[in-house]
């Protein structure tokens, strides 16, 4: 029901020349012959802003996002937008989420981790990430001969992980929620965090960098324990389910 209020409100609230309509028909045009017939017998096919996290295979993870205009972002529609990111963050357990995750091809992502999250994880690289909102995000290397290996996940590629190198310092600019730009410097774990959500916004998947021979499930250790008998969920909680599984084989 909040994805149907937020598609409407967003829709009538944020028409600029980018308008949500063009925006829906130039997905709609890179829709499978498959996808067609999905949407045909199945008239309650969801509408963005998504309730769920969509998966790899969606051409919304492929696709480049638009540039968000800037007279757009005080409206209510585009903070309903915002407040439906942040709810999805929370209810996921996830470090970031981007606007293609839920459907939208808007350069928009949001990103934080608690020092309880951390703790959850127990990694010595893992660390507490301030709640930031980005729009229209960029960033720049400021050392080109530092880099990091360490596994990566991502809630649009449910259940796996793979090592991938990122830079460790970068300098962030993006606009707020209010459209105040905002400049600062990124090291470790939030400077990863940062590049994968602006991987994101140029349709660019995780698995895309990632060292090949490292892809695993994140569970296969369940799966062998218990001889297949599992599963991986695709909704709230599958965070705490995962980290749950992994510390009892650990």
């Amino acid at each position: 029901m909040l994805g149907k209020v937020l598609s409407s409100t967003f829709v009538t609230k944020c028409c600029t020349v980018n308008t949500m309509s063009q925006i829906s028909r130039r997905y709609a045009a890179k829709k499978t012959l498959t996808q067609r017939y999905q949407d045909f017998f199945n008239p309650s096919f969801p509408k963005p802003p998504y309730n769920f996290i969509c998966q790899i295979g969606d051409p919304i993870l492929r696709q480049p996002c638009d540039v968000v205009d800037e007279s757009l972002i005080n409206t209510p529609g585009f903070q309903d937008m915002i407040a439906h990111m942040w709810e999805l963050h929370r209810t996921h357990e996830i470090l970031g989420l981007s606007a293609p995750q839920i459907g939208l091809p808007l350069q928009v992502a949001v990103i934080g981790f608690t020092e309880a999250q951390c703790k959850e994880r127990d990694s010595k690289y893992i660390a507490p990430i301030p709640h930031r909102v980005l729009i229209n995000p960029k960033f720049k290397v400021l050392d080109h001969n530092i880099k990091v290996t360490e596994s990566e996940g991502c809630a649009s590629v449910c259940g796996y992980s793979a090592e991938v190198s990122r830079f460790a310092h970068i300098q962030v600019e993006a606009l707020n929620e209010k459209g105040v730009k905002e400049t600062w410097k990124a090291s470790g774990f939030e400077a990863r965090a940062i590049q994968h959500e602006i991987d994101h916004l140029q349709g660019i998947i995780f698995v895309d960098k990632m060292e090949a021979k490292s892809l695993e499930c994140s569970v296969w250790q369940h799966v062998n324990l218990y001889k297949g008998q599992g599963y991986i969920s695709f909704g709230p909680g599958r965070r705490t389910f995962l980290s749950k599984i992994q510390r009892l084989l650990s």
